[in-house]
């Protein structure tokens, strides 16, 4: 006897779909507190790679983020993000000697591993907490997979951080998180304008990663953006935190700028910033770099204001450990096609 299956029928029977019917029915309320359902997760994983699993649960759901799949058979791991954006619970899965394991964490809603490591037969991954926006990343979770029990060794939560932009191992006890943290004097600007130079050192102690210093870069980029800024407002007061009296003097006798749009530009010898930011002394002798020593120069054309103002030329020496403006000066518009030349 032969038997014809209608579609609906078959697709009554499958039971993937049923699973994924399952999750995309879920209550999302709950999920959003306690992660994705991890039975479902589990049930749809066994039997697939990865990478498979990442196609099966591409697009987002009611109780499911964005998923990453990244590995090969004993390597495999897919994270699973939140339904919801920030430090908000996901799940992750990993294979442990030919099974998939899988278990919550506060991944957020677009999990990618920034760092994957291997430490004593372990697998150490950090990953960015998205926030959902043109922001990426806003904090940081480490995880262990040690067989089958997963550990938090490093926490960077929203809210304690600003944005990031990257995380490296400098050494193999030792991670540096770099990024940047609003401001209002340096926040005048587009957000893609905004300078960098937070950073967190992370160190390893024990079983785990703990923060042991922060700071905010005082390189020419941050000093001449929070400068500008305070220029901008006319304020001496906050220009005078960037630049000596004579500077700050100097920039407010001219007669602008009314607004600047754009990078803050800084000329003063190769990698100088990632030279300066590599400087702290918080980091390990072994990678710390000596710091440059400049001077340096910016230019920052006037988008706005009277079409006789040219480019604003800032000079920046440096004062301990970090740079201040030393100089402010007006030099005429060049001609098409003319490079830009710094002083002597």
């Amino acid at each position: 006897m032969l038997l014809c299956v209608t579609a609906p029928a078959a697709a009554a029977t499958d039971p993937t779909r049923t699973l994924l019917d399952e999750l995309n029915n879920c209550d999302a309320q709950v999920a959003s507190l306690t992660g994705p359902p991890l039975d479902l997760l589990i049930t749809l994983a066994n039997g697939r790679s990865a990478y498979e699993l990442n196609d099966l649960l591409a697009a987002p759901t009611r109780c499911t983020g964005h998923v990453f799949a990244v590995g090969q058979g004993a390597d495999e791991i897919v994270l699973v993000g939140s339904p919801r954006t920030g430090d908000t619970v996901g799940a992750v899965l990993w294979v442990d000697r030919g099974w998939w394991r899988i278990a919550a964490a506060r991944i957020g809603y677009a999990p990618y591993p920034l760092l994957d490591m291997r430490r004593d037969g372990a697998r150490e991954l950090v990953i960015g907490v998205a926030s959902g926006g043109s922001a990426g990343d806003i904090g940081l979770v480490g995880l262990r997979l040690a067989r089958s029990v997963m550990t938090t060794i490093l926490r960077l939560p929203p809210g304690t951080a600003g944005e990031i932009s990257h995380a490296r191992a400098i050494d193999d006890d030792h991670i540096l998180v770099e990024g940047r943290v609003p401001a209002p004097l340096v926040t005048w600007n587009s957000h893609a304008g905004w300078p960098g130079g937070a950073q967190w050192l992370f160190e390893r102690r024990g079983s785990a990663f703990v923060e042991v210093a922060r700071r905010q870069t005082r390189d020419p980029e941050y000093v001449a953006s929070g400068f500008i800024g305070g220029l901008i407002a006319r304020d001496a007061s906050a220009m005078a935190r960037f630049a000596t009296p004579s500077a700050v003097a100097a920039a407010l006798s001219l007669p602008g700028p009314a607004r600047y749009n754009g990078a803050v530009g800084v000329f003063g010898g190769p990698g100088l910033i990632d030279r300066e930011r590599m400087s702290w002394t918080a980091l390990p002798a072994s990678v710390r770099a000596d710091p440059p020593a400049g001077p340096a120069w910016g230019p920052l054309p006037v988008f706005e204001g009277p079409p006789e103002l040219a480019d604003m030329v800032l000079r920046f020496d440096r004062r301990n450990d970090g740079w201040v403006i030393t100089e402010v000066a007006m030099r005429p518009v060049p001609a098409a096609g003319e490079a830009f030349l710094v002083p002597d």
